[in-house]
């Protein structure tokens, strides 16, 4: 007798038909298609929520710039405080208008861009590779400090009112600090460390991209400007210097 499955309402048998082999590979092989057609929209989707929670964390850092300069008489703070020791770099100064403890893990241990890849960078202040920073100060041309290496800006950092609103304060980064090649060593792009054709970095500093990362969707990195606002900047403006983004050392 055949195997099959019997009808209550006729009394009868009915056959069963289980899937054969080649039915069962032609639905896989179009669940993977459709997977594949999906995950790229996913992957957006998600990289599209990353960046909004990085600009976020800008703009409360941009709260904190603020408060720190109504204290402070308009003075932005300084990239860095020489002490030995400790140094205290311009997150560490922040840090607590943002209700932080007096440290410089900003962008590392706490609020770091969600997007970031998670290699370790040197560490300065424990002199070996273990702290990941993911925002950096726009150095010289925003953020400064009394240098006593040759060829440094000696002044301080600007005042927030000379700080033009194109001008980016903060970006995405790959430490705590970006060096602006259009003052930094004299100025020019002369490495080309993707290969792409198109020179991007500073021989002197041996960063590529003078550690801005556009580490977001369309090559782009979030920057913090003057005004508060927080915008999206491509490594191409970047080095381009649209719309004066990058800056000059030039202080009234």
């Amino acid at each position: 007798m055949r195997a099959g499955r019997r009808s209550a309402r006729e009394g009868l048998e009915v056959p069963t038909r289980n899937f054969t082999l080649i039915e069962l590979l032609v639905v896989i092989a179009i669940i993977a298609i459709l997977a594949s057609m999906l995950l790229p929209a996913l992957q957006q989707a998600r990289e599209k929520g990353r960046e909004a929670v990085c600009m976020s964390q800008l703009k409360q850092l941009g709260t904190g710039l603020y408060m720190y300069v109504d204290e402070w008489d308009g003075a932005l703070p300084q990239w860095v405080i020489p002490k030995d020791p400790p140094q205290t770099w311009w997150s560490g100064t922040i840090s607590p208008y943002m209700g932080y403890a007096v440290d410089d893990l900003f962008g590392a241990e706490y609020m770091p861009c969600p997007s970031a890849s998670g290699e370790k960078y040197w560490n300065f202040m424990s002199g070996h590779l273990d702290v990941f920073h993911t925002y950096g100060a726009n150095f010289p041309n925003v953020f400064s400090y009394p240098s006593f290496a040759p060829g440094l800006p000696k002044n301080k950092s600007r005042r927030l009112e000379r700080v033009p609103s194109s001008t980016f304060m903060v970006a995405d980064a790959g430490y705590n600090v970006i060096y602006s090649w259009t003052t930094y060593n004299c100025g020019c792009l002369n490495v080309d460390s993707d290969g792409d054709g198109v020179n991007d970095s500073t021989a002197y500093t041996n960063y590529q991209y003078n550690l801005y990362t556009p580490r977001h969707s369309n090559n782009a990195a979030n920057c913090l400007f003057s005004d508060g606002s927080v915008k999206r900047r491509t490594l191409l403006q970047w080095i381009q210097n649209y719309d004066e983004m990058v800056g000059d050392a030039t202080r009234p």
